[in-house]
């Protein structure tokens, strides 16, 4: 069990890294957007950070665990993502109105870097905190929802303090954060013990669970057109900036209670009826966005947040849980990312052409068949299609095992 102060490294970690996740998320398509990319280049430029996100993440997993890095990887992405940001400032303060193609090759390279840089900060920091917490695995969630209050911070009031379509001050914003980040990662656990053995013959044992996989890349390929079309959603809808981040906080404050009560839920319902749950609410949740209009109607879908993302992630972290025993839980978050990435990349590239194109009925009814689809691999996946691997640590299972089930 983690001390009192390392659950404090903890918690501020979360927060300060999730609170640059607030500013960014929301309001980077609308930052780009200012930037005069629009369709089919603001997709591409997108799509570069899940692009990263496909291949990095596992790699980056295999790697922590073999060499038994931990807060050293943070501290080194921190500071990394923090002077990609200044870069990218420095080129949209030079830029002219409209992107020019060389200026639209540094765009995606410097967001290509930014993505690449900051690979370990989700990953490897909830690694650190599910091998601080030993058995108790359902105190995951209630260190974890400190990020989302970060995320809630930042998202709520970043609209009343700086003008996210500015040049510099939106990515210097972002960037402040993460040299926060970094000296928060000071006082993480540096390093953990090195299992090369074990760690890379796990890159080889993810492919036995790959109906998991396909189900986690096609929930976030519906996802992503929440990601990168809802903030316009909301202006198309006669709202303001202001609202749009009033909304995305409403959906993280969701969040929070739900991993509030997450140990319950674990508790009392099967993986199979949770997982079947939030995917099920994705698909329901985007259908309805794809006609809401109004102020009221766009605020009350927000609060599915804490189902369609919150539940569903605790539920993946908790079949990931179960290898943490044999020292391959870095690796086993970082295939999960990569799932993650390749369903982002196709999002954020298709995603934007067609809201361009067709609107935000047709993008998110949409996203809510796609979700829907990813019912199946989800019921395959849960009820035993992935088959535990020969030493009993597999991802998935009918039920959580006794050993790592939450208490």
């Amino acid at each position: 069990m983690p001390s009192t102060r390392g659950k404090n490294a903890l918690r501020l970690f979360y927060f300060v890294h999730y609170a640059s996740f607030g500013i960014f998320l929301p309001f980077f398509p609308r930052w780009l957007e200012g930037r005069g990319l629009h369709g089919l280049a603001m997709g591409a430029v997108l799509a570069v950070v899940p692009a990263v996100g496909v291949l990095a993440p596992i790699a980056v997993g295999a790697l922590a665990d073999s060499l038994g890095l931990r807060a050293q990887l943070l501290r080194v992405a921190a500071i990394g993502a923090a002077v990609m940001l200044g870069l990218l400032a420095l080129l949209a303060a030079q830029q002219s109105s409209t992107a020019s193609a060389l200026e639209m090759v540094g765009y995606v390279l410097l967001v290509g870097l930014f993505a690449l840089a900051r690979t370990p900060l989700f990953g490897i920091a909830d690694v650190v905190a599910l091998e601080s917490l030993g058995d108790d695995s359902a105190a995951f969630g209630r260190l974890r929802l400190f990020g989302s209050l970060g995320f809630v911070a930042t998202a709520i009031s970043i609209g009343f303090l700086i003008d996210v379509d500015g040049a510099v001050a939106f990515p210097a914003a972002i960037g402040g954060l993460y040299l926060a980040t970094f000296v928060a990662a000071s006082w993480l656990p540096a390093r953990t013990t090195a299992l090369p053995s074990t760690s890379w013959a796990a890159l080889g044992e993810m492919k036995r669970h790959g109906a998991f996989f396909t189900m986690v890349a096609l929930w976030q390929l519906a996802n992503s057109a929440y990601d990168s079309s809802y903030s316009f959603k909301v202006r198309d809808a006669g709202l303001t900036d202001r609202d749009a981040g009033w909304f995305w906080g409403v959906g993280v404050l969701a969040e929070v209670l739900l991993m509030a009560v997450a140990p319950l839920l674990l508790r009392r319902a099967t993986p199979t009826t949770l997982l079947v749950l939030g995917v099920g609410t994705s698909a329901i949740r985007w259908g309805l966005i794809a006609f809401a209009s109004s102020f009221a109607s766009l605020f009350a879908l927000q609060l599915l947040h804490a189902i369609t993302f919150a539940l569903t992630w605790m539920v993946c972290n908790a079949h990931l849980r179960r290898l943490s025993a044999f020292g391959r839980i870095a690796t086993a978050q970082g295939a999960l990312t990569t799932s993650v990435g390749v369903g982002s990349v196709i999002g954020m590239l298709a995603w934007p052409a067609v809201y361009a194109r067709f609107g935000s009925e047709v993008t998110f009814v949409a996203a809510g068949l796609v979700a829907a689809v990813a019912l199946c691999p989800a019921l395959y996946a849960i009820r035993g299609g992935s088959s535990p691997s020969p030493t009993g640590a597999g991802l998935l299972s009918p039920q959580i095992s006794d050993q790592h089930a939450p208490q």
